[in-house]
């Protein structure tokens, strides 16, 4: 064996520089894959946006129905016949479930705005918001109490005593934020229990 052998390996010189073509090559893979999940991504929120139209059409057509039929039973009664709406707590929910109560509050649809729902008390209702809203219009706003309470709270006080001293402060924090009346839904006032 004289002199026929390999060179030492020296550590990069395995191989020769890649050249660039490659790295783009991947690069531009890679870029396309992007454009087809943004493309895919927009096709499929074009699809449900126009599903979301559909039930915010719908929602309005319903409310436009009863509103106009009020009006008549009011016109026959010669007196008003107010109609009331209950809706999510706060406009973004109002906007998620297809609520469109910019249009409702401009076109006159109802004479009362609610805002309750969830089988329990929200003392995080948008006051501020929907008396914005409604600011210019005849519409009143009133926050709604459902009949169930979140929560524990043993050994603070008893839950009477708590249930009540909680009712009382969110009402006075609707009343000073600018609530028009409070509603309450499932309150129910009988021989063994009264609110």
């Amino acid at each position: 064996g004289g002199g026929g052998g390999r060179p030492p390996r020296r550590l990069g010189s395995a191989r020769g520089p890649m050249g660039m073509t490659p790295l783009l090559r991947l690069a531009g893979l890679i870029a396309f894959a992007i454009l087809i999940v943004v493309l895919l991504v927009f096709w499929i929120s074009s699809c449900q946006d126009a599903g979301k139209k559909d039930a915010y059409k719908s929602y309005y057509d319903k409310v436009l129905n009863v509103s106009k039929a009020s009006d008549q039973i009011g016109r026959e009664r010669g007196r008003p016949f107010y109609l009331a709406v209950r809706v999510a707590t706060t406009l973004e929910s109002c906007r998620r479930i297809g609520y469109d109560l910019p249009v409702w509050v401009k076109e006159g649809l109802c004479d009362i705005v609610i805002a309750g729902g969830g089988a329990g008390m929200d003392p995080g209702v948008e006051v501020e918001g929907f008396r914005e809203l409604l600011r210019g219009s005849p519409i009143r706003f009133y926050p709604g109490f459902d009949g169930g309470f979140w929560g524990q709270h043993s050994g603070l006080m008893p839950d009477a005593d708590w249930n009540r001293a909680w009712v009382r402060a969110t009402a006075q924090g609707y009343w000073a934020r600018g609530a028009d009346g409070m509603y309450v839904f499932n309150w129910h006032a009988n021989e063994r229990k009264r609110r």
